[in-house]
């Protein structure tokens, strides 16, 4: 058995100038080749890397160093321990503990995780190869400025161009046209709908304003009402004259009942409770009249009230 911290190069190697080499020399050469690998001394084998982490430094290192076959057949031959037994069994080869036997290898070609790494190279090979390509292509175009700025200018002088162009312009021109027509649409609506607001709101307020003048003007007859009443009262307790507006009163609450000298101007139409007519007559002249308790005075001027004893 092998001592565990070795770690052999078991790949075949061949010789520089091509020719083959048995598997009986590869295996004897193994300890020998194992050492000369002193170009890739950086390569992730020693940091502990697996081949798909390599960086493209490490893989040209590799590829100028024709190491490549001796990394993919290290990491497809180790075992979990790093360790290589002394009897190996891999893919159908067996190798004796002696090692005067030949391997008999039944694989075909390469490992995966050495395809995998050859994949790589040619990969970044072929992409290295078209960007140089590109890069040269760029750098042989033509670049005559004078050129096609003559075919540009020759682009322009035709009718057809003229012709574009003029149209552009004229539905450009429009289209601006329209855009200033909609813009002040849009404020004089703007404005519209405020002033319609402004209004329904004037509205309220009027309306409201309008119910409370007529709340008023009826405070305002009522209070006149009690005014005239007090002043009858009072004309009657000292046995003075009255003095009436016009208006309806009733006699035996804004006058007193009694016999009155009635002067002033006007019509005094006066009528009993029941509404039967007892005066309607003009006043300029005076008039003597008669009221009873409950009877009605219409009076459509200002009329003055005299008591007589």
């Amino acid at each position: 058995m092998s001592n565990d911290n070795e770690k052999p190069n078991t790949s075949p190697q061949l010789p520089e100038d091509g020719s083959a080499v048995s598997d009986t020399e590869a295996q004897n050469e193994v300890k020998s080749e194992s050492t000369a690998v002193s170009d890739i001394s950086k390569v992730p084998e020693y940091k502990g890397m697996l081949p798909d982490e390599y960086t493209a430094d490490e893989l040209e290192s590799l590829i100028e160093a024709e190491k490549l076959d001796d990394i993919a057949e290290y990491y497809s031959g180790k075992t979990d321990d790093n360790d290589i037994k002394d009897e190996t069994i891999a893919e159908g080869g067996i190798m004796s503990e002696s090692g005067d036997e030949n391997i008999h290898d039944s694989s075909n070609g390469l490992s995966d995780r050495a395809k995998k790494i050859l994949s790589y190279c040619i990969s970044g090979a072929v992409s290295l190869a078209v960007i140089a390509a590109a890069f040269v292509c760029a750098l042989n175009m033509p670049k005559d400025e004078e050129v096609l700025n003559a075919a540009a200018d020759a682009l322009r002088a035709e009718d057809d161009y003229i012709s574009l162009k003029n149209e552009y312009e004229s539905v450009a021109a429009e289209a601006a046209a329209l855009e200033e027509s909609a813009a002040e649409k849009k404020e004089l609506s703007e404005g519209l709908v405020d002033f319609e607001n402004t209004r329904a709101a004037l509205r309220s307020q009027i309306s409201s304003l309008q119910s409370e003048l007529v709340t008023v003007n009826d405070e305002n007859t009522a209070l006149q009402q009690q005014v005239n009443d007090l002043d009858a009262q009072i004309q009657n307790r000292v046995g003075s004259s009255i003095t009436l507006s016009a208006g309806r009163y009733t006699a035996g609450e804004q006058i007193a009942p009694g016999r009155y000298s009635v002067t002033g101007t006007g019509n005094l139409v006066v009528a009993s409770s029941e509404g039967e007519s007892k005066v309607n007559e003009q006043i300029e002249s005076g008039v003597e009249v008669t009221l009873e308790d409950g009877d009605r005075i219409s009076l459509n001027s200002t009329t003055k009230f005299t008591p007589l004893n």
